[in-house]
């Protein structure tokens, strides 16, 4: 018997708080020899062992077996268990990923004594690990029940061993049980292959499997208990992505909400992206007002939604915000249709800058302000999000915890316009002389971004200010001293420092596709007449017009780009 007790805020611990658990050792054959049926929950996460742990799993069994000739037992993991309402069987809470993936290592080795012709031996396999005859029905019963989305495709292919084709429309986890029940047999039957006594070795890695391999289950008599040993085992590092502790915890408030819960959640998971689901979180609390990082989001949310009817209002808040969310990352969504459509070019400049923390406050502007003050607010971090990217500031805690303190202040009502938010926002707004210093040492490695860039200076210096510089396919990015300069541009690039600056934004601009593939890496005066004369860019003008292109002719260009960007990219408040 253990007693785990339960921490509480303060790091008090009381009596009352403390649960009792049973903990054993068991080999994979006493595991599956219990009368129970081990069933993984549907808010589990869905089977994501890929071929790297699958490999390893394997490979750790085969080593042990061939270098122990008097194998002991091998330790493989932890799983934690609850008791459920239906007699006989067993919660997985932790563990599920190991314990699917050694179900289907057993299936493989049934697979593999029926192709053998030994159906005695895989009927037994069969019997001892995959499922058990119920006498009254005489109906077999799975040992292993996983959630609603893996076990059809679980019990077709593993259990029941289907040979037909997997669709390509099937959900990505059963790709991969499919793929790694198909990977474990193919690794078995090479290595009996490699054997000199096959028969006698696929027999050995069965019996070494169900005798040898250890797992320490853990029992508790309630989710509740068993849910607290699951953080305790999670508690060092994040062995579980924050958001399978965060959706646990919720779920386990669920009650008779669970199938309310479970579909909010799902909702929620499709909308924002499952691998953006725990960055989602965190931007959400922030959004409230409540910076957190990602250590602590856990924590942060079990104790802020203590009770069944705090994570009702939590989680519908998250299905709301979770569509602003993905909105935000796409300007094509369907969210925006009644908003002006210039919203969609900020957002299509937001994305060339690869930049997410401005979402903090966003969220929170388009949750609680209007949609022209929330359009405004955008606008606004859009300048200040290239500012930043610019400058290269790299304190992002920082700019997290300006972000959560604006957007915090917007739900609570304190903004009113845009003025307000500015307040809030423009310690993170880099002044003129830092930008455009920062501006002029600007290398052009990132392409989208640079052509951007110079297709935006474009905008600014036509005339024709309803004319949008086309930053797609239709220019392309020249640099006037080339990458591989021929002879004619030693004389003036001769040193390491010069040659460097062939990255640099004074040295790059936009040519028609046509023009810039006439010109290649000759002469300046070649490319001149050949191209930057003839370019209908107003970007190229004062290119066009000098005589030589020097490395000072590239800092002068520099610089007044730069001064370009700073009436561009600007905030006046």
């Amino acid at each position: 018997m253990i007693r785990i007790a339960r921490k509480i805020r303060g790091g008090c611990v009381m009596a009352a708080e403390v649960t009792q658990i049973r903990s054993s050792s068991l080999t994979v054959n006493e595991l599956f020899s219990k009368p129970y049926i081990y069933r993984i929950p549907d808010y589990q996460r869905d089977y994501s062992w890929e071929d790297e742990q699958v490999d390893a799993l394997w490979d750790d069994i085969t080593l042990q077996y061939v270098t122990a000739r008097n194998p002991n037992e091998y330790f493989i993991g932890t799983i934690v268990v609850s008791r459920d309402n239906k007699q006989g069987e067993k919660v997985v809470v932790d563990g599920q990923q190991r314990l699917t993936t050694i179900t289907m290592i057993m299936a493989a080795i049934r697979n593999i004594w029926s192709k053998r012709g030994d159906d005695r031996r895989a009927q037994g396999v069969a019997a001892d690990y995959l499922g058990k005859e119920d006498r009254k029905t005489g109906d077999i019963k799975p040992r292993l029940i996983l959630n609603e989305n893996n076990n059809p495709t679980f019990v077709k292919y593993v259990l029941e061993d289907e040979k037909a084709e997997i669709s390509k429309s099937v959900h990505s986890s059963n790709r991969l049980l499919v793929r790694a029940l198909e990977r474990i047999e193919s690794h078995i039957e090479k290595w009996i292959e490699e054997r000199s006594r096959p028969v006698d070795d696929l027999l050995g890695i069965e019996e070494f499997i169900g005798n040898n391999l250890t797992i320490i289950l853990i029992e508790a008599a309630s989710d509740a208990d068993a849910f607290i040993i699951f953080e305790t085992l999670n508690d060092r590092g994040l062995a579980l992505a924050v958001s399978d502790l965060v959706k646990n915890y919720l779920f386990s408030k669920g009650g008779t909400y669970i199938s309310q819960f479970k579909r909010q959640w799902n909702d929620i998971a499709i909308t924002v992206n499952q691998d953006e689901i725990s960055k989602f979180l965190r931007y959400y609390m922030m959004s409230q007002g409540d910076f957190v990082r990602e250590r602590d989001l856990y924590r942060a949310i079990r104790t802020g939604f203590p009770g069944t009817g705090a994570v009702r209002k939590l989680l519908d808040k998250l299905e709301g915000s979770s569509r602003i969310y993905a909105a935000l990352s796409s300007s094509d969504s369907s969210y925006w249709k009644t908003y002006d459509p210039k919203l969609r070019d900020v957002l299509d400049a937001l994305s060339i800058y690869k930049v997410s923390t401005y979402k903090i406050a966003a969220m929170s502007a388009f949750n609680y302000l209007s949609p022209e003050i929330a359009l405004s607010v955008l606008r606004m971090l859009e300048v200040i999000s290239f500012r930043i990217t610019i400058a290269g500031t790299s304190n992002s805690g920082q700019i997290e915890k300006i972000y959560s303190n604006a957007a915090g202040e917007i739900a609570k009502g304190r903004v009113k316009n845009a003025r307000d938010a500015f307040e809030l926002l423009k310690d993170l707004y880099i002044p003129d002389r830092e930008f455009e210093e920062a501006f002029k040492f600007y290398k052009t490695g990132r392409t989208q971004l640079t052509r951007y860039i110079l297709a935006r200076i474009n905008d600014y210096l036509e005339e024709d200010p309803v004319r949008k510089t086309e930053h797609g396919g239709k220019i392309s990015l020249e640099h006037i001293y080339p990458k591989s300069p021929n002879e004619s541009w030693h004389a003036a690039f001769s040193t390491n420092d010069e040659i460097a600056l062939v990255n640099n934004i004074g040295n790059v601009t936009l040519l028609e596709t046509g023009l810039n593939r006439q010109i290649a890496n000759e002469a300046f005066s070649y490319k001149k007449e050949k191209a930057l004369s003839k370019s209908s860019l107003k970007i190229n003008e004062s290119v066009s017009r000098v005589e030589n292109w020097t490395p000072r002719q590239i800092e002068i260009r520099a610089a007044a780009l730069a001064n370009k960007a700073a009436q561009i990219w600007r905030l006046d408040f």
